[in-house]
Order: C-alpha cells, then sequence, then structure tokens
C-alpha cells in the first residue's frame, strides 16, 4: 500500500494491464499528485505508452539539466567579467592617483 497522490484514480482491479501500468510509474518515480491546481501533468493512458512516456520524460530531464549547467556557467562568466571589469578600473583609478601624486 502506498500514497499515489490525490489525483490517482485506481482502475478496475479486474484490469490487470492498467495495474501494470501504475506499477511501472510508480516504480519509476511517478506518482498522482499535484499543487491542486492543474492535476499531476501528462500520464500514459495505457501500459504500452510507458515506455515512450518514460523515454520522453528522460530526454526532457536531460534537456532541462543541460540547460541548468549552460545558465550557471553563463552567471560563472558574467561574475568573472564583471570582478575583471572592477580589477581594471581599480588599476586605472589607481594609475591615475599615481599620476597625480607625480605631477
Amino acid at each position: 500500500m502506498t500514497n499515489m497522490g490525490k489525483d490517482f484514480k485506481a482502475p478496475r482491479q479486474t484490469d490487470a494491464k492498467q495495474w501494470q501500468k501504475v506499477e511501472q510509474l510508480y516504480i519509476n518515480g511517478y506518482i498522482f499528485s499535484s499543487c491542486g491546481c492543474g492535476g499531476s501533468g501528462p500520464r500514459p493512458a495505457t501500459l504500452a505508452g510507458v515506455k515512450p512516456f518514460l523515454a520522453e520524460q528522460k530526454r526532457l530531464k536531460a534537456e532541462w539539466t543541460r540547460q541548468a549547467v549552460i545558465q550557471q556557467r553563463a552567471v560563472e562568466l558574467s561574475e568573472k567579467r564583471s570582478r575583471r571589469a572592477r580589477q581594471l578600473q581599480e588599476k586605472r583609478i589607481a594609475k591615475t592617483i599615481q599620476v597625480a601624486a607625480i605631477v
């Protein structure tokens, strides 16, 4: 017995394929819960739809991960650029002060 989420609608007891579908989804970490605003998102309607669904979810997760890595790298480069610009500005100011002290 496990909590499948508030959006879960149990199949008929005799519908073995639907129960296998539910089992495969659960094994792979998918339940039927949501914040209550739009449902738990799309889920395959049949057992045959589980493998394509899981493959697509894996592809999407890889894409989200790739985008997160790219975004993190962009932030790091932006911070590095800002730090370098600040260092150059400090050098210019120091040089200006040095030249002014000489004159």
